[in-house]
């Protein structure tokens, strides 16, 4: 048996044809002005995503720091300092005597509290340098006590730690770690006195 044969005209396949048409230019332009206005909103979003967890990242590393500097004093019962590290990628690092902690960062004991670690003094913890940021503390040095607690003669006018961590947004994406006396650091937007992160830009 045959098959029927195809008919063309109004009621065949040129009108199929028809209902398979593609877009027209103007949807065609919606559609890409509609792209543009989501990936113009978009890559700003995704880059202060990207910012904030390198932040994030690089703040819970130096928070982690003195917290093992804190802990390192209390099970030591005796002084553990930190500094800037001249370079935390040589083998017996040293400090750079700067006020400067994106270079890294060493944790050592102390026992000659003289904030400067020689080479008979034990390493407890070396931090990386952060690149494309800076990290600026109030003093060269912290020492944490053998009692947890903070001994910050580093600046005979400054009572406690505090260290700001900037990144390419300037002010707006300045954050601090702040070290009270009681020796306990935290995460803040703020310094210990309530002010702003206002030197980053």
């Amino acid at each position: 048996m045959s098959a029927p044969p195809l008919r063309g005209g109004a009621g065949g396949y040129s009108s199929a044809m028809r209902n398979r048409r593609g877009f027209t230019i103007i949807e065609l332009m919606i559609v890409l002005a509609i792209a543009a206005v989501l990936i113009a909103t978009g890559i700003p979003a995704m880059q202060d995503w990207m910012l904030n967890s390198k932040r994030t990242a690089a703040l819970n590393d130096f928070l982690g720091g003195m917290l093992a500097a804190r802990s390192g004093a209390v099970t030591r019962n005796a002084r553990v300092a930190a500094c800037p590290a001249k370079d935390p990628t040589d083998a017996d690092p040293v400090c750079s005597g700067e006020k400067d902690w994106a270079t890294g960062w060493i944790i050592f004991a102390d026992p000659d509290n003289d904030h400067d670690r020689a080479a008979d003094e034990e390493l407890i913890a070396v931090g990386a340098a952060l690149p494309n940021r800076t990290l600026i503390g109030n003093v060269e040095y912290y020492t944490y006590r053998a009692n947890g607690r903070l001994e910050n003669d580093g600046d005979p006018e400054a009572d406690d730690g505090w260290y700001l961590l900037c990144d390419s947004r300037g002010d707006a994406g300045g954050r601090f770690v702040t070290i009270p006396l009681s020796g306990r650091p935290q995460i803040s937007e703020t310094d210990l006195n309530g002010d702003a992160a206002a030197d980053c830009d």
